[in-house]
């Protein structure tokens, strides 16, 4: 048969009603699809363009059905299509129908024939086996006038009935468990009464969590009780769940069982949204929130929201309140310990914690190696400097003389808000941005006011090797680049000046301050002194 057309063969030429079901499935001409049917060496499927048919040429060709269990049903019938062939003869082309009531041991049960009249496979009257009633029948096809070269095809066999519901029933099933975890394995056993088709399946349905059965979820199948089901993984926690079995030959469905508590363990951390902290402070405090069954937790941590995540050590109550010592971003989790029947670890949510680096005054103390700016122990309190930071440089800590130089290579750029240098009358104070550093437009002071200064004893030489841009630059326009008197700025650059010169101040106490240019003779010593007023006049 021409599988694409079933549906409107089914409608359109078989004599199945709407309130009747297959007792086997219908045969649609192919032997290798229908291997609990027996045929003889005589038969064979014969392929029309792309319909499928058995063709019965010789009087020995037979087929016979599977046992089928007509106990089970009302109202059989017995229809099919059927087609000469290889010339028209009644006799030739006859099929013969025969019924066994005792599994093929003798066909006394009905004999009926159909004959064809052309090669077009055509619905034949449909036979009525209503009157036939054992638990093991077998249907027998024959061409007994067929002569080896003409004879018949037959397909589309469809043998039918009503399910006699009140001859078979399914016990409710007994559940191996009352309480499950979701994706656990339950045994579903039962008990059944009838004979049930040989193709029949039973199948475990599981209802919703309130019992429901509007849309079931298969959870297991199999010919005989028990059934080995699975209680998917994905069904919520609930105490309210069902379970019944349905077959499938007849459909028949069982009462419901006991019901059946499925947990799902689960944990959540509130609050969820994204937490910015300043290093040195708390942040919010963590909450966990389990399902039923936990015994233990473990709060834990990792630098990125995959993990993996390390026990943050003695953190395991309820709460957690973040608190790290470096900035960066920091990924929160609580791990929850579930005992029986569960006995798992299940992870939270992921909250995200980022640490940021503080507003803040460093001061120099050269607790580090005592020269490099980048190496936190040589601030206090012990922080590298970064974007937005106060930087002051004076005899606090040290009273000698000592230089800080910044770091070499290509650091990414830092944006400062202030650096003040003042040795307060004391020993001198070196700043230095050495030649190794190749890093373009690598430092800014942005700060409105005294954004760079440099007191009497102060010295900042600007030695940056960069190939372009302003090294050193106070970006925000103002007076705010300070040299006062006995300070000095050293320009040991090719690179530009001028946005220095920009926001230079001539505020008293800066006649004397020093801007010296040790790159004589390259563009970045030309100075435009148009509209630029250096120091203070007299008088």
């Amino acid at each position: 048969m021409l599988r694409v057309c079933w549906l409107v063969l089914l409608v359109g030429s078989s004599s199945v009603a709407l309130a009747q079901t297959y007792i086997t499935p219908l045969h649609t001409g192919r032997i290798a699809d229908f291997a609990s049917w027996s045929y003889s060496p005589e038969v064979n499927t014969q392929t029309v363009g792309s319909n499928d048919y058995l063709r019965l040429a010789h009087a020995a060709a037979t087929v016979v059905t599977p046992t089928l269990n007509f106990a089970n049903y009302t109202t059989k019938s017995l229809s099919f299509r059927v087609r000469t062939f290889n010339g028209v003869d009644a006799t030739k082309n006859t099929i013969t129908v025969s019924v066994s009531a005792d599994n093929g041991a003798t066909w006394s049960a009905g004999t009926y024939t159909r004959t064809p009249s052309s090669s077009t496979l055509t619905a034949v009257s449909a036979i009525d086996l209503s009157a036939i009633n054992a638990a093991q029948v077998k249907i027998r096809f024959q061409s007994l006038g067929a002569d080896g070269s003409v004879g018949a095809g037959i397909d589309d066999i469809a043998i039918t009935g009503n399910v006699n519901t009140a001859s078979v029933s399914i016990g409710a099933p007994v559940l191996a468990e009352t309480t499950v975890c979701a994706g656990a394995n339950l045994s579903v056993s039962f008990a059944t009464t009838g004979n049930f088709g040989s193709n029949n399946v039973f199948a475990a349905q599981l209802s919703d969590a309130a019992g429901n059965f509007t849309n079931p979820v298969i959870i297991g199948s199999g010919s005989s009780s028990p059934i080995a089901a699975v209680v998917p993984a994905t069904s919520a926690a609930g105490t309210g769940y069902l379970v019944r079995v349905v077959s499938s030959n007849p459909s028949v469905s069982s009462a419901n069982s006991a019901t059946l508590q499925v947990v799902k363990p689960g944990v959540s951390v509130t609050p969820a949204s994204v937490q910015t902290v300043a290093l040195g402070s708390s942040g919010s405090t963590l909450t966990a929130t389990e399902t039923a069954g936990a015994i233990r937790r473990q709060w834990a941590v990792a630098t990125n929201a995959a993990g993996p995540f390390t026990a943050i050590g003695g953190e395991v109550g309820a709460t957690y309140t973040p608190n790290f010592s470096a900035a960066g971003s920091y990924y929160v989790v609580a791990q929850s310990e579930f005992g029986t029947p569960c006995n798992s670890v299940v992870r939270s949510n992921v909250v995200q914690v980022n640490v940021t680096l503080p507003k803040t005054l460093l001061r120099w103390d050269g607790g580090g190696d005592g020269v490099s700016f980048a190496d936190a122990n040589n601030w206090s309190p012990d922080l590298a400097p970064a974007d937005g930071y106060d930087l002051l440089l004076d005899h606090t800590f040290i009273a000698s003389a000592y230089q800080v130089v910044l770091p070499a290579g290509t650091p990414i750029p830092l944006s400062l808000s202030s650096l003040i240098v003042n040795p307060s009358g004391g020993a001198a104070i070196t700043v230095t941005l050495p030649n190794t550093n190749t890093t373009d437009d690598y430092l800014r002071f942005t700060r409105a006011t005294d954004a760079l200064v440099l007191y009497n004893g102060a010295t900042f030489v600007n030695n940056s090797g960069s190939g372009s841009g302003t090294p050193v630059d106070v970006s925000t326009a103002g007076s705010n680049f300070i040299i006062y008197n006995g300070g000095a700025y050293v320009h040991r650059t090719n690179r530009s000046v001028s946005v220095l010169l920009d926001n230079l101040s001539a505020a008293e106490g800066t006649e004397n301050g020093l801007f010296a240019f040790e790159t004589i003779g390259t563009s970045s010593s030309t100075v435009s002194l148009n509209g630029r007023t250096f120091g203070v006049s007299g008088g």
